[in-house]
């Protein structure tokens, strides 16, 4: 077990293109607080979201943590620093 729950909270359209690898779930950052429910997180959980480039993430991370979760972290960089480090990526969806 990683020990956090990783979130993708770009659109489904950019996560169908390729995602980090353990990737639990992708919620749109617009729809974050409206489906937060939908993580199965406690607020006692660690969540990690990423987007493309940091913006939408640290949105999603501030909402997050405004809900009530109190353990939430932003990649930085996001997608941009994963790929420009050479990481591998998944396509699909999850």
């Amino acid at each position: 077990e990683k020990g956090f729950i990783l979130i993708d909270v770009r659109s489904a359209q950019e996560h169908a293109g390729g995602f980090i690898p353990g990737t639990d779930l992708n919620i749109d950052f617009r729809e974050i607080q409206a489906r937060h429910r939908d993580i199965g997180a406690q607020p006692e959980d660690h969540l990690v979201v990423y987007c493309q480039s940091g913006r939408r993430s640290n949105i999603a991370a501030e909402t997050l943590a405004d809900l009530g979760y109190r353990h939430v972290y932003n990649v930085t960089g996001s997608m941009d620093a994963w790929l420009a480090a050479g990481f591998p990526i998944e396509r699909g969806t999850r």
